[in-house]
């Protein structure tokens, strides 16, 4: 590589503060706190009644 194409190619990496914010941000977006998982046991259940409760036939999905 000629050095103005490595010049592009090391300017246009991010930066470690910007690594650090997305690995931030993934880390928080992993985290089952007790109020998340609470909230999607809720959702769960009012789905798997919504869907049952619409079907043409007597046939649950969910039992």
């Amino acid at each position: 590589m000629c050095d103005r194409q490595i010049s592009n190619l090391t300017t246009q990496l991010p930066s470690q503060e910007q690594i650090d914010r997305v690995i931030q941000l993934l880390d928080s977006w992993c985290e089952d706190t007790a109020e998340n998982i609470q909230e999607q046991q809720e959702t769960f259940e009012y789905l798997q009644k919504a869907i049952d409760e619409d079907r043409p036939s007597d046939r649950k999905i969910f039992l």
